[in-house]
């Protein structure tokens, strides 16, 4: 093979790798995609991601953002199991090695399984919360509030600390009211900054 045909060969081999390059890095830059907690129970969550046709990556990681686990070749749903009543994050990116695409983490989103125990005295017409102890997980303090609607409307109603109780009687000044539901939320405070428990909303009624 003459040289003038070998410079040539190995131009075009250049000009199609260049030109696939810039079709996966084309590619990359128009997939566009989330992921969202789709539920959380105590001790574990479920995580939706967009279905595309491409596969991700979904990480847990623990308060401090230290990796539990990586999910990989995730294409709709994944789920991760952890230790209960603790605040946790996640992240994802894209990473299909069969289709040439690898983009950036996603900036980390804070969730947390936390959730009060509640008693409910349908005599004295009250309900005792008690947040739970949760050793390791740098909780420092939990903010009880309540509402007549869950999805808004919350107010203060007690500071504790973790593993102690208290007894919910009064919303607004006023008596808990027969027909009418109470909701629970907890704000949660510590190392982490803050965290409401909002997939573990609790709610109650008394009847009579």
């Amino acid at each position: 093979m003459s040289r003038k045909i070998k410079t040539l060969v190995m131009v075009l081999f250049m000009v199609c790798a260049l030109s696939l390059a810039v079709q996966v890095k084309s590619e990359a830059a128009t997939v566009s995609g989330k992921a969202w907690i789709n539920s959380v129970y105590p001790g574990s969550v479920y995580i939706y991601c967009t279905s595309d046709g491409y596969y991700k990556d979904v990480q847990l990681l623990d308060y401090k953002k230290k990796v539990i686990k990586t999910n990989s070749y995730i294409n709709s749903i994944t789920s991760f199991s952890f230790k209960k009543n603790r605040v946790y994050y996640f992240r994802w990116r894209y990473n299909d090695s069969y289709k040439g695409v690898t983009g950036k983490w996603s900036a980390l989103k804070k969730f947390t399984d936390y959730e009060p125990k509640m008693t409910l005295s349908t005599r004295s017409r009250c309900a005792t919360i008690k947040v739970p102890k949760s050793k390791g997980s740098g909780i420092t303090k939990v903010i009880i509030q309540a509402s007549t609607k869950e999805k808004k409307g919350y107010k203060n109603i007690k500071k504790l600390k973790p593993g102690k109780k208290f007894k919910f009687k009064k919303f607004k000044k006023k008596g808990l009211k027969a027909g009418k539901t109470y909701y629970i939320r907890l704000v949660l405070k510590g190392k982490f900054g803050k965290c409401i428990n909002e997939y573990r909303i609790k709610g109650f009624r008394y009847y009579n």
